[in-house]
C-alpha cells in the first residue's frame, strides 16, 4: 500500500463505510496529536487539507495492513469458525 500520498477528509470518509464526519475528524485530530499523521493545510480557496502518515504512522499501519490481508486470505476458514461457534460445535 502506498502511504506517502496525502488523503483529503472526504476521501477518507468515503473509504470508511459508516463513519460519521464528526467521528472521522475527531479521530484524525487524535492521530495528529499522537504523531501518527500530519495535517497539511494548503493556502487556496476553497480551503484544501490533506492528511498523511508520519514515519511512525507508517510503522503502525504496516502490521495492521498485514493483519487485514491475512483476514482476506483466510476468510473461508474464519467464516467456518464463526459458523461452528454459532452452532455450538
Amino acid at each position: 500500500m502506498a502511504y506517502k500520498a496525502g488523503r483529503r477528509g472526504g476521501e477518507l470518509q468515503r473509504s470508511l463505510e459508516g463513519i460519521s464526519k464528526k467521528m472521522l475528524f475527531q479521530t484524525l485530530k487524535e492521530l495528529e496529536q499522537r504523531g501518527l499523521i500530519t495535517r497539511h493545510v494548503y493556502d487556496v480557496i476553497p480551503p484544501k487539507v490533506d492528511y498523511r502518515l508520519t514515519v511512525l504512522g507508517r510503522t503502525f499501519a504496516e502490521p495492521i495492513e498485514q493483519m487485514y490481508q491475512w483476514g482476506l486470505e483466510n476468510q473461508a476458514a474464519l467464516d467456518e469458525m464463526e459458523r461452528n461457534v454459532q452452532s455450538g460445535a
